[in-house]
């Protein structure tokens, strides 16, 4: 697909998140909805193996944050839903734009409804899981946490997100490839995962760099691509040439204010962003959701109610880093790839700070 498609994709993305934010409000739920047609799904990967045979009646709810078009973490959740469809037959439902204090009425709504499985696809929804799930002990929910849950419920699945190791991979990244010996990072709300993100991506500047300065802020928003291009805008101002994100439709006002200074590299995150600007990307920090989400709902078919699975590029093959073309010279591909055997021996331990 030629990116200048992809642009005008990315374009009319913003203009719906605009509008659906001019409503205000989460979505009503819940109701199963249409499935979107602003963005295509990448060719699908293989999943972990199947313990049993799926059961055929098996109903699965998803609940989203942001819009499930926003060519990033959202519409990589609904490639999940999609994938249960395509693969199982599965029902499935969701609702989008769910704020927080809203989720819990809106998983609920779903149990009551006799879903088994209610996924919350999101970080900022962990309160909503601990309320819901044990109300509804015969209910599978997922959700996305960091570090330890002492009170999980047996019928929570956790996807342990620790974006430390990824973002520190970014950070050698970013660090061997500026020429202003400074970099920046742009996220949207400061969850605990992406402050371990930040200190890990720092590390690294440490450690692979001269006094490389980091240049790190939160826009409180992972949509809103005016704030993503204007503070992109500033720490290029400030003599950032590579700036990694941590963001969904803000990443497209990152690209936009990198495109107009000239020689600024992003990184994309958290599916390949290439096609979208392959003359901006520089790599991309990618989950394979879908298949984390197939994994916690064909274990929950099999009978496995919850569990925990850990999330970083050392434990698990759907955390990884995709190239650009050639973007990244190959010397530097040689020392990322050897740094991230390293991390996955062991030989090399990142940092976990979330303060």
């Amino acid at each position: 697909m030629h990116s200048n498609r992809i642009w005008r994709i990315a374009t009319l993305l913003v203009v719906a998140v605009m509008v659906l934010a001019a409503c205000g409000g989460g979505a009503p739920a819940p109701a199963a909805t249409e499935a979107p047609a602003a963005t295509e799904a990448p060719a699908a990967t293989e999943a972990p193996a199947v313990t049993e045979a799926p059961v055929a009646d098996f109903r699965v709810a998803f609940v989203f944050p942001g819009p499930v078009n926003d060519g990033g973490f959202n519409t990589e959740g609904y490639l999940g839903l999609e994938r249960l469809q395509e693969r199982f037959g599965l029902e499935t439902a969701y609702t989008e734009l769910v704020d927080v204090p809203d989720c819990a009425r809106v998983a609920a709504a779903y149990a009551e409804e006799g879903y088994d499985f209610v996924w919350l696809h999101s970080g900022g929804y962990v309160s909503c899981a601990l309320e819901v799930a044990p109300q509804y002990p015969e209910v599978s929910f997922g959700t996305y946490t960091t570090g330890d849950l002492p009170d999980a419920p047996a019928n929570l699945w956790r996807n342990d997100a620790r974006d430390h190791e990824l973002y520190y991979v970014a950070g050698a990244a970013a660090t061997l490839m500026t020429e202003t010996n400074t970099i920046g990072f742009i996220g949207g709300i400061d969850f605990p995962s992406y402050v371990a993100a930040v200190n890990g991506y720092e590390a690294a500047a440490q450690d692979f760099g001269t006094d490389t300065r980091v240049l790190s802020v939160f826009t409180g928003d992972f949509n809103d691509t005016v704030k993503g291009r204007e503070a992109a805008a500033a720490q290029i101002e400030a003599g950032a040439d590579v700036i990694v994100s941590a963001a969904d439709v803000a990443i497209f006002g990152i690209i936009e204010a990198a495109r107009e200074a000239g020689d600024v590299w992003v990184i994309g995150f958290p599916r390949d962003q290439c096609e979208a600007a392959p003359d901006t990307i520089l790599l991309s920090l990618t989950l394979d959701i879908p298949a984390d989400i197939e994994y916690f709902v064909t274990e929950s078919m099999a009978g496995t109610l919850g569990g925990h699975v850990v999330q970083t590029i050392s434990t698990s093959e759907t955390v990884s880093i995709a190239y650009c073309g050639d973007n990244l010279p190959p010397d530097v591909q040689a020392r990322i790839n050897q740094l991230i055997e390293d991390i996955k021996s062991g030989d090399v331990v990142v940092p976990e700070i979330y303060e």
